[in-house]
């Protein structure tokens, strides 16, 4: 920044620089004053010195607009846009009274990497990879969701399979047919059990039992599994006769029957059983008997008993009374 000290004269020297009005004699020596000399448009006079306004240090009136920036330049000052706006300039007051920097939107121009999405901002823009993707250098990565064991994005019961971006959700073998595809739709996903045994899936002599998934087959009572396929128990073959003494083990469909030889009386199904209410006490032994003796429902000492046809091999079988 020149400084210039003058002394009054009336010659005019138009090589000196800082002055409207300036004079040939240039002196650095204390004690002359000029008195007739205005500083250049730019400039103010400090004392006997013209030096320079800098405009741009000027933070409560800025001179430049916003976006824009700013130079000091000598007697004025320049205005520029920078980087992601419209290239423009002004210099001085005048020139800059209307000046404005213009966005450019950088997005038209497509500048982001694949799957990612441009936003526009002031003076710049920013990329942002599609849901489902991260930003890793640069590069939009898979996030796989189904690798989460912490906190799985998919419910119980469902199988979960990456997609691109996204996941999917699919209800396991054993479930209602259902399914979800990413975090929304799968917030509150969840898979029923399908009873199975609805649809009858046992074979012949079998009742179904269903579990949560899956279904089990059992063969009736009185039956066995062999091959796959329910047969009859031939209890009168075991090596234990399930009857008892004077009597005889007849096979049946899932049961068996004893019948108690000639001279005994009685004869009972396997699969059947006795049911009575007392109202005074009777021995074991002497209920036995009667048991054995009765076909029928009788009372006695105002007992009421109810014959079921008892299995010998629990009862036995008494001599007949004759």
């Amino acid at each position: 920044m020149p400084i210039v000290k003058l002394r009054f004269t009336s010659d005019v020297d138009t090589t000196r620089t800082g002055f409207q009005f300036q004079v040939n004699s240039l002196i650095n020596e204390p004690g002359y004053q000029c008195f007739n000399c205005d500083c250049l448009d730019g400039l103010m006079k400090v004392g006997y010195i013209c030096e320079e306004i800098l405009e741009c240090e000027d933070e409560i009136n800025p001179v430049c607009g916003t976006n824009s920036i700013c130079k000091d330049v000598f007697t004025s000052f320049e205005c520029s846009c920078g980087a992601g706006f419209i290239p423009a300039t002004c210099q001085g007051y005048q020139g800059c009274a209307n000046f404005e920097c213009i966005d450019v939107d950088e997005c038209v121009h497509d500048p982001c990497v694949e799957n990612a999405i441009c936003e526009n901002t002031i003076g710049s823009y920013t990329c942002e990879c599609i849901d489902g993707l991260v930003m890793i250098e640069d590069i939009c990565e898979e996030i796989f969701e189904c690798e989460e064991k912490i906190d799985p994005v998919c419910g119980k019961n469902s199988i979960c399979k990456d997609i691109f971006a996204s996941f999917e959700c699919t209800c396991a073998a054993g479930f209602l047919e259902d399914t979800c595809q990413g975090h929304e739709n799968c917030a509150t996903f969840t898979c029923f059990d399908d009873d199975e045994c609805t649809a009858d899936p046992c074979a012949e002599n079998m009742h179904c039992n269903n579990t949560l998934g899956s279904f089990d087959c059992f063969c009736f009572e009185g039956m066995e599994e062999i091959g796959g396929t329910c047969v009859d128990i031939d209890e009168c073959s075991a090596i234990i006769n399930p009857c008892r003494s004077h009597s005889a083990c007849k096979n049946t469909h899932r049961s068996y029957e004893c019948h108690c030889n000639a001279g005994f009386s009685g004869g009972f199904a396997g699969d059947q059983a006795i049911a009575w209410t007392s109202n005074a006490m009777i021995s074991m032994n002497a209920l036995l008997e009667i048991i054995c003796a009765m076909s029928s429902a009788q009372t006695l000492l105002g007992t009421t008993v109810v014959l079921a046809m008892l299995p010998c091999v629990k009862w036995g079988c008494l001599t007949a009374r004759l």
